[in-house]
């Protein structure tokens, strides 16, 4: 997506949107050493085809593990990490593969007379995503009309509202989209008075057995932050790298981004 930085012309993910750049179909061939040639022909020509610009920037969705053809053209590629649960997965083992404490506060929920339902108004969502913000002492990422703008053009087709509480008293709340092989936990919020209740982990529970019932993983997105972190982490998942490509083609640029990394 075309977002200028001051007076440059950038490439970067459009808000909310947790991975982009190239994904390839199923390979043509059976063999190894055909599919590996392809998918590095066929990145190249894409990478070719990107407009010229200041900066292109974007994380490489999960199921892309080579970071060659980037590489070759002088993009800088960095690592982070996800969890994700796989499709396939029998709910009774992704629930043996959770942390005990994980499962108690999910029976503890359930034992509270909390339950999930799902909801196609984000007006609903929004409040408790405030609160979350609220609560670390931040604005939230978006104003509350961008928010609506987005899940009205995009997310509505693909995504879920999930609440938690005592219906229709919300205490948490996620917002889980999806496309045909994996859904992921764009959002989440919740009131901090009920947080000692577990919705949140209620929620994430239900998304969890949703996504594998319908034949797609489920991916957390991952977070830096470590108190996030242990928390995805606890959930039983597969640790999966995402790779970031950047490519910063203007010297002021340059220092720059060299600023906020450093």
């Amino acid at each position: 997506m075309r977002r200028p930085i001051g007076w440059y012309l950038a490439y970067r993910l459009p808000p909310l949107c947790p991975y982009a750049g190239i994904v390839l179909g199923p390979p043509l061939s059976a063999k190894l050493v055909t599919q590996h040639a392809e998918q590095k022909e066929k990145a190249l020509a894409l990478l070719d085809g990107i407009p010229e610009a200041a900066m292109v920037r974007f994380p490489l969705h999960h199921s892309n593990r080579d970071t060659q053809p980037y590489q070759w053209r002088n993009y800088k590629v960095t690592v982070s990490s996800t969890y994700v649960i796989d499709a396939g997965a029998q709910i009774h083992e992704v629930r043996g593969a959770i942390d005990a404490k994980q499962r108690n506060i999910v029976r503890k929920a359930e034992e509270h007379g909390l339950s999930v339902w799902t909801t196609d108004d984000i007006d609903q969502f929004l409040p408790l995503n405030r609160m979350t913000f609220e609560r670390q002492g931040l604005a939230p990422r978006l104003t509350d009309d961008r928010y609506r703008q987005l899940w009205s053009r995009a997310a509505r087709a693909k995504g879920t509202i999930y609440l938690s509480g005592k219906f229709p008293n919300a205490h948490a709340g996620a917002v889980v989209v999806h496309d045909r092989r994996c859904s992921y936990l764009l959002m989440s919020g919740g009131d901090p008075a009920t947080r000692s209740l577990g919705g949140g982990s209620l929620i994430l529970w239900r998304a969890i057995g949703d996504a594998l019932a319908q034949g797609r993983s489920f991916d957390f997105e991952g977070s830096s932050l470590p108190g996030v972190e242990q928390f995805y982490r606890s959930w039983g998942g597969r640790l999966v790298p995402i790779f970031h490509a950047e490519q910063v083609n203007s010297w002021p640029l340059r220092i720059l981004r060299s600023w906020q990394q450093s």
